[in-house]
């Protein structure tokens, strides 16, 4: 029979920590406003099971998605697993820049939490019949 119980305790799961910041840049010479750079910074912390997880099934250097800028040319690169679990930042002066890489973000962390799903319950046999 197909073992559907779920080992991961979702009321203690995996948390992500979003930090919005913007840093004005002062003023030049004339006295005008140089703009503002907008910051942000992301972390993620995975409970006891999910980390045991990652760790049996080697998933720590698992890419979430990839940092572009303007031109499509990468910027910070990959985003992995690890790298957000240190905490990863970045800074543009671009407001858009930084709430497509916070959606593209959130967007990992759900497919992520999916596959520890998967990876908690994977096994057994289901009988599906037509």
């Amino acid at each position: 029979m197909f073992d559907t119980r779920v080992a991961l305790n979702r009321k203690a799961g995996m948390k992500l920590t979003i930090a919005r910041e913007q840093v004005d840049q002062g003023t030049d010479r004339k006295g005008r406003s140089q703009g503002v750079v907008f910051a942000l910074r992301c972390q993620l912390e995975l409970s006891t099971n999910e980390s045991e997880l990652v760790e049996k099934h080697r998933r720590d250097d698992y890419p979430l998605g990839q940092v572009t800028d303007r031109q499509g040319d990468p910027r910070e690169s990959i985003i992995t697993l690890s790298r957000l679990r240190q905490g990863f930042g970045m800074q543009t002066t671009y407001v858009s820049d930084a709430q497509q890489t916070e959606e593209m973000i959130k967007e990992a962390c759900k497919d992520f939490s999916s596959l520890l799903v998967t990876l908690a319950t994977y096994g057994g046999q289901e009988e599906v019949e037509f």
